[in-house]
């Protein structure tokens, strides 16, 4: 059930890994829901966040990962937003309650992330977590570096996040099919 996706609480964070080789298009989203959260590249160049009356934060100077995969993640806390990159804090801009909550639905790639519609990213998109928390930078980067995933932690590290009780739900995308499966 994935119907939680569709309202935003006030903390809430989002991470996933992609690959691309290529530029993406203006307004290529990654995920989000059309005028709720959005979360993309607003142009080739700029990895850009953005919650309706918060407005944007941004990541400039981001493009193709040509090194491989690379793991993104958002987090929205009760003070501030923060958008990481490889387990690394990028950018910090203000959190402020969303005055509106849209029929839209929670996207990944594209097609109602940043407008109703198109804006397909083009690249590989997997591991897709939601969280009903907002993450510690500690437990960002212990996802970013293995030590830590959605199905539970490495024995070597410790985390407040014990279970999976905080997570609302993981998509992981089969690549024989290109579909995502939902689990909890």
């Amino acid at each position: 059930d994935t119907g939680g996706l569709n309202s935003f609480p006030p903390r809430r964070s989002s991470d996933l890994w992609v690959k691309f080789e290529v530029a993406q298009p203006n307004r290529t989203g990654l995920f989000g829901q059309n005028d709720t959260v959005e979360f993309g590249m607003i142009n080739s160049t700029t990895l850009h966040f953005w919650i309706p009356d918060g407005g944007p934060i941004n990541v400039n100077n981001w493009g193709p990962s040509s090194g491989g995969w690379r793991h993104l993640a958002v987090v929205k806390g009760l003070v501030d937003r923060r958008t990481y990159i490889d387990g690394v804090e990028m950018v910090v801009g203000p959190s402020i309650e969303p005055s509106r909550v849209t029929v839209n639905t929670f996207n990944i790639g594209g097609s109602g992330v940043f407008d109703a519609g198109g804006n397909w990213f083009n690249g590989e998109i997997d591991d897709v977590a939601v969280w009903d928390v907002a993450l510690e930078p500690d437990d960002i980067m212990l996802i970013a570096t293995g030590g830590l995933t959605p199905l539970g932690r490495s024995e070597e590290h410790t985390s407040e996040l014990q279970s999976q009780a905080y997570l609302v739900c993981r998509l992981l995308l089969d690549k024989k099919t290109h579909h995502f499966h939902v689990t909890r």
